[in-house]
């Protein structure tokens, strides 16, 4: 994790998560970009104090977040690391009951 105070008065931080790939009948689950697709939705609301960033990067999600003050920043990486570790748990879910 990168967090960063500009000149701007705008707070950012960025996050780089990395995904092993699962395994599944012969393929690999990418799970990275599964974590990318299920946090899409909550990026298509326009936020008034944030801005969110997610880039799939092959087995990595990089969340980068800027805000206009301290407490917006910790507002939106909160909400947005608890929706990949939703997602995230899901996956593991689905994957260990399909084996």
């Amino acid at each position: 994790m990168t967090a960063v105070i500009k000149k701007d008065s705008l707070c950012s931080a960025k996050f780089t998560l990395e995904f092993a790939p699962k395994p599944k009948h012969n393929k690999c689950i990418d799970i990275a970009k599964i974590m990318m697709e299920s946090l899409s939705p909550e990026m298509k609301d326009g936020l008034k104090r944030s801005e969110i960033k997610i880039i799939n990067e092959k087995n990595k999600v990089v969340l980068d977040v800027a805000a206009k003050d301290t407490a917006a920043l910790r507002a939106a990486i909160n909400s947005n690391l608890r929706l990949l570790c939703c997602a995230a748990d899901v996956c593991e879910r689905v994957i260990k009951n399909n084996q």
